[in-house]
């Protein structure tokens, strides 16, 4: 083999080893934010359904005020119990102690900052935004995410690993990954939460 082709051979491994190591990676994009991650060959992206994300969950009054418009994708990513085919509508929650379809799921959200909180500080914006859904003092970090300002909030039981992290990615923009994981995944909900990107379409 002359020199020539032995360059040609090195180049074409780091080509295949690059490919390989990109094929698992998919994006889903949602009001101008694209979110991507590499999770393996055995996620699926859900049918990527819009559905307003402003008063889901909120239930009592006393959060009558709270006021961060926005959308969602339910499952936009899903981890399939095995290889069995499930239609794009019947796709179950991951937080549905019913179902033993799925071992994982996905949900985003973007939700827009009031105008009158769009002075605060961060951390206010952020703690405010949660509030409903908080679970408590002790399960909040608050953390850099994407380079931006962030508020983790996990939970972990013995059916299911809980996660949601909302990121301020811009004076008017709160985006969301919430993460449910069953035990038979071997995933915690962080493990899934950190291998994602959020950019700007």
């Amino acid at each position: 083999m002359n020199g020539r082709s032995e360059i040609i051979s090195v180049i074409s491994v780091f080509v295949l080893l690059f490919m390989m190591g990109s094929v698992h990676a998919a994006s889903v994009d949602l009001d101008g934010w694209t979110f991507t991650a590499d999770l393996g060959d055995q996620w699926r992206l859900g049918p990527q359904v819009i559905e307003t994300a402003d008063s889901r969950g909120l239930s009592s009054t006393d959060y009558e005020n709270w006021n961060f418009k926005g959308n969602m994708i339910i499952n936009a990513f899903w981890l399939p119990k095995d290889s069995n085919y499930v239609a794009p509508t019947d796709i179950p929650s991951v937080w549905d102690g019913n179902s033993e379809d799925v071992l994982a799921g996905v949900d985003i959200k973007i939700n827009t900052v009031p105008s009158d909180e769009r002075g605060w500080e961060a951390k206010e914006i952020l703690a405010d935004f949660l509030l409903p859904f908080a679970l408590g003092d002790e399960s909040q970090k608050d953390i850099e995410f994407n380079g931006h300002p962030a508020l983790l909030m996990e939970s972990n039981e013995d059916s299911i690993s809980s996660g949601l992290i909302s990121v301020l990615m811009a004076e008017d923009t709160i985006v969301t990954i919430e993460v449910g994981t069953k035990p038979e995944s071997d995933l915690s909900a962080w493990d899934v939460i950190e291998k994602f990107t959020i950019s700007k379409k």
